[in-house]
């Protein structure tokens, strides 16, 4: 079992690895890479992982939709395994309420450098370049053909949203505006929701949470 999986890790590394000034890396921009899961079944998944400031975040696949987000200064222990004769090297843990999340890098010095950069940022460490904004999420959309148009439709909704949080009087102007374009904003929010999860709450909540 151990030896499949360290096969599979080989091209599963973090793309900010640690170099000979130890793990100043991870202190100076976000990392990200494939690590394994360990499922409440006892099964490994592939995921891809990474930080967004003091969260670290988990997909399927690099550039698909969130699984998880996990607040870091709320979660509990993040933790170091040693070496077991079962699932091999590169094992660490991390403690959220009732769960422990088992995590497997391909090396035991892979898991340590993760380990470390996610302790720096449960203390409130913060990267000195600027990191994505993960409540943004809810914006993010593919590049098609109406990348374009959703963008305009962002920029007409924050307008509208500052109207509202400002004038009220402004509603009759927004009330045609909706009238005119209703179905055209009504076909970009399908597509855009379609496509988008999560919201800023559900990240500050912790509610997304992969089985």
């Amino acid at each position: 079992m151990a030896d499949r999986m360290d096969a599979k890790l080989m091209t599963s590394s973090p793309s900010n690895k640690p170099t000979s000034s130890g793990t100043a890396d991870f202190r100076l921009e976000e990392i990200r890479g494939y690590l394994f899961k360990k499922t409440r079944e006892g099964k490994w998944q592939k995921r891809w992982f990474e930080t967004n400031g003091c969260f670290l975040t988990y997909y399927k696949k690099q550039g698909q939709k969130l699984l998880a987000a996990l607040n870091l200064p709320q979660v509990g222990a993040i933790t170091l395994l040693q070496e077991n004769h079962v699932d091999g090297p590169g094992l660490f843990t991390i403690e959220l309420n009732e769960r422990v999340y088992t995590i497997k890098a391909r090396s035991h010095d892979e898991a340590a450098f993760w380990v470390d950069a996610l302790l720096w940022r449960q203390a409130g460490g913060v990267v000195t370049q600027k990191s994505p904004d993960v409540s943004k999420q809810k914006r993010v959309i593919k590049a098609d053909k109406s990348t374009e148009e959703a963008k305009v439709y962002n920029e007409r909704l924050d307008s509208m949203l500052s109207v509202k949080r400002g004038a009220h009087s402004m509603a009759p102007v927004l009330g045609t505006w909706l009238n005119q374009n209703g179905e055209r904003v009504r076909g970009l929010q399908r597509k855009i929701w379609k496509r988008i999860k999560p919201t800023k709450k559900d990240i500050e909540d912790l509610a997304l949470v992969e089985p």
